[in-house]
């Protein structure tokens, strides 16, 4: 069995790439592979984490530690990994993980593939730029996989070889998707609900999404799931726009699924993504979609067909667009149809599950034969052994 160790950043948290790694290794462990997880927790939270398990993935060992700081980090990850007897791969997702497994491929002699999660401004080669030695690390990677081709167009910039650049989507479960369940109970009652997914950052620019909003007029409402360090200033604003009883921050939520059968439209107001694991649950689950036009979302649906485009930070157009949808029921149904078509052929789970089973199996295949040490040491007591002795030497 086929033995990767996962390297994600706060495995607990709420983040699509975080989700993504715990399905992606479900399925691979349906194809021989064995996943191990290292990750974060806060010192805080560790007491409340240390034991608890892998979300859907019962019986995979994980290991978090309290600090990104690389000495310690890296110790304990390669303490970890030694004493389950090794490791054939290390596969990081995020920039962040990928410094570290450079480090800790060299240390273990595992071959490192790396897993980019964003583009653009707020993206993984951006904060690579900004960080003396990163991409001096990340050259010692075996693969690089780029989501969208905007992610591959920027790791070419940023020197990365062009024969190590892997195109691998995210997946979705298209079937979980799909199956019937009862709407989430909102504050109001069923209707026109707009349901906003995602982190309360900057990048996802849900202030421009309230702005868009607050042109809408009618019945509709809006639901924002998710939190982050913009929450408290995103109700201010809501409140200032005299948005009222109209919008409803839900926070963190687990029922996304009921969420979305609650929801008239869901929308992603991003001004950049890798490639959005909220587009494709929306898609699969048959939800219309309103999102911007910025590349990892240009490459996953063709506007009019199965979503509607508009440019990214422009209020205005995303309300039109909003009203579009929430206005003409045969729009709506035409999206949702072609967007669960379009998953199912281009984004389904099993398939994104083969191309990193292949591509784990080829980059253990291309490591060197290595030799331990006890191996070396044996060899050099026995060298030595064996050389002629000088005359009058005892």
């Amino acid at each position: 069995m086929l033995r990767v160790a996962f390297l994600v950043y706060d495995l607990d948290g709420p983040g699509g790439m975080q989700r993504q790694a715990v399905r992606l290794a479900a399925r691979l462990r349906e194809r021989g592979v064995e996943p191990t997880f290292v990750s974060t927790a806060a010192p805080r939270d560790l007491p409340a984490r240390a034991g608890r398990p892998v979300p859907g993935l019962p019986g995979a060992a994980v290991l978090r530690v309290p600090t990104t700081r690389a000495p310690l980090f890296e110790a304990a990850a390669r303490a970890f990994l030694a004493a389950r007897g090794g490791v054939d791969v290390l596969y990081a997702v995020g920039w962040n993980a990928a410094l570290h497994a450079a480090r800790l491929g060299e240390r273990l002699r595992a071959p490192v593939v790396v897993k980019y999660a964003c583009a653009g401004a707020h993206g993984d080669f951006a904060w690579v730029a900004r960080t003396p030695g990163a991409l001096a690390l990340l050259q010692r990677a075996a693969r690089h996989v780029c989501l969208s081709g905007a992610l591959r167009e920027e790791a070419l910039a940023a020197g990365l070889p062009e024969p190590r650049l892997v195109p691998i989507p995210n997946g979705v479960d298209v079937d979980a998707w799909q199956v019937d369940a009862a709407p989430a109970a909102l504050p109001w009652p069923p209707g026109r609900t707009v349901l906003f997914l995602g982190r309360l950052a900057v990048q996802k620019r849900a202030d421009v999404l309230l702005d868009a909003f607050a042109r809408l007029g009618g019945d509709a409402h809006l639901a924002l799931a998710g939190d982050g360090p913009l929450r408290r200033a995103l109700e201010e604003r809501a409140r200032d726009l005299g948005l009222g009883g109209r919008v409803a921050f839900l926070g963190q939520r687990d029922d996304v699924l009921a969420l979305h059968r609650a929801a008239r439209v869901v929308v992603l107001p991003s001004e950049g993504e890798g490639l959005s694991n909220v587009l494709l649950e929306a898609l699969a689950s048959g939800t219309p979609v309103v999102a911007t036009d910025v590349p990892g979302t240009r490459e996953v649906v063709t506007p009019e067909v199965e979503a509607l485009l508009v440019p990214p930070n422009d209020a205005a157009a995303l309300a039109t667009a909003l009203g579009r949808v929430l206005d003409d029921a045969d729009l709506a149904a035409r999206l949702a149809a072609a967007g669960q078509a379009r998953v199912r052929a281009a984004f389904d789970l099993g398939a994104v599950a083969d191309r990193y089973a292949a591509l784990f199996a080829e980059v253990a295949a291309e490591r060197p034969a290595t030799r331990g040490l006890p191996e070396r040491v044996g060899d050099l007591v026995r060298r030595a052994l064996a050389r002629p002795r000088r005359p009058g030497k005892s």
